[in-house]
């Protein structure tokens, strides 16, 4: 079980002043609001990587297939989902159910907390 942040590129804002703090490479820069920002490059240097608003969390399902799960902006939260995720998968570990029913089908164990799991 893994809860992390994924991050993505953008191309490097105009006008950015790029710097190096321990070892690695950031610009920093006005954002459209107009406040001062700063992100890491990229390892090529020509983007910056931002991280998204919302956690992840990543496992395998019951079935050994890796899923994804778009969770909340809030880490405590996100984790609380992962540890019910994990005694899910504990308990169709130990009590298989039948007809193929996967984690995904247990969405009423976590009625408050019901997201769209990617494969």
């Amino acid at each position: 079980m893994r809860v992390y942040k994924p991050t993505y590129s953008k191309p490097l804002p105009e006008k950015a002043k790029i710097f190096s703090r321990k070892g690695k490479r950031f610009a920093k820069f006005k954002d459209a609001k107009g406040h001062t920002a700063e992100a890491r490059l990229t390892k090529a240097g020509d983007k910056i990587l931002c991280e998204t608003e919302h956690w992840h969390i990543g496992f395998e399902d019951n079935r050994g297939i890796r899923r994804q799960l778009k969770a909340f902006t809030n880490e405590q939260a996100t984790k609380r989902l992962a540890d019910r995720i994990q005694n899910c998968r504990n308990l169709l570990s130990r009590y298989p159910l039948r007809y193929g029913m996967s984690l995904s089908a247990l969405g009423c164990w976590m009625p408050n907390e019901r997201r769209r799991v990617k494969r």
